[in-house]
């Protein structure tokens, strides 16, 4: 074992969430207290940039300070929270978090989740209405996954600044819930990266920013591919173990764990060395090389 020198740690601060998404790809359980994060965080601080994440870390409020701590400006959240309760807003903003991550699956959101989006539109209006940046996570999956262009314009009448596209991983709900026939085969992953440029090079950032996750693996098209999982970025869960990437939490898949003081301790012969391919795409939808 030896200790973690990369930059990044993701922290998922909680499995608990108040919805249950069909393609949600969580496998962990449990959540840090209050009382341990006061411990952890100020130690891994020093070393380390942190991501705090989670499920729905949203639901306790006791986390914003470490957001503010870390100096992490933005939350994720399926948006339910503050429908149910926008005086939530006023804790985000005191802990200077001035960016919401929306989960917002266009044209299957009804679908997967409980929140639908004209629900979701609504969470919107309230976020922009107290100045926040909204960034939507948008998971495409094949009954959406040509609707680049359609999408992007969808999010700018509906007051999004950012939009960031990821796909159905066979792992957690999404493997049980989906069978095979749902998840984006090379070519269709290909054709979402060709259409995301396209659309990139037609729309002003001013007017959205388009982004899109790892998990589709590299571009055929351009050579600049590199994934930083266990290499340059690791996630710690509430039991104190280490994992790779956060899409790729299970019982085979950790690589380490936190000791009594705050070391980050990894078994390197764990942890793939190549860098140019995704994965959790190839070990779980057998993508890639």
């Amino acid at each position: 074992m030896e200790k973690y020198n990369g930059k990044y740690v993701t922290i998922m601060l909680c499995s608990q969430c108040n919805n249950n998404c069909k393609h949600c790809y969580i496998r962990y359980s449990g959540r840090f207290t209050d009382e341990e994060l006061a411990k952890l965080i100020p130690v891994l601080n020093q070393k380390y940039t942190i991501i705090l994440n989670g499920t729905e870390p949203i639901l306790f409020p006791e986390y914003f300070k470490y957001f503010k701590m870390v100096n992490e400006h933005r939350i994720l959240t399926n948006g339910i929270e503050i429908l149910k309760n926008p005086s939530i807003i006023s804790q985000l903003l005191e802990n200077e978090i001035n960016e919401v991550w929306l989960s917002y699956h266009f044209e299957i959101q009804d679908k997967i989740s409980r929140i639908n989006e004209d629900e979701l539109n609504k969470v919107i209006q309230i976020l922009k209405q107290n100045k926040f940046i909204v960034k939507l996570m948008c998971s495409l999956s094949i009954h959406n996954y040509q609707n680049i262009s359609k999408i992007c314009k969808k999010a700018i009448e509906i007051g999004a600044d950012k939009i960031k596209f990821t796909n159905f991983i066979s792992q957690g709900n999404a493997k049980d819930s989906f069978n095979n026939q749902e998840f984006l085969s090379q070519e269709q992953i290909n054709q979402v990266l060709h259409d995301i440029n396209k659309t990139r090079e037609i729309t002003l950032k001013k007017d959205l920013i388009i982004q899109r996750c790892g998990t589709f693996g590299p571009n055929q098209n351009k050579n600049n591919f590199q994934c930083l999982a266990g290499q340059d970025m690791i996630v710690l869960t509430p039991n104190g173990k280490i994992y790779e990437c956060v899409f790729d939490i299970s019982n085979d898949s950790c690589i380490g764990y936190i000791d009594d003081d705050y070391n980050l301790m990894l078994d390197r012969n764990k942890i793939s060395s190549k860098q140019n391919h995704c994965k959790v795409l190839k070990k779980y939808n057998g993508i890639g090389d």
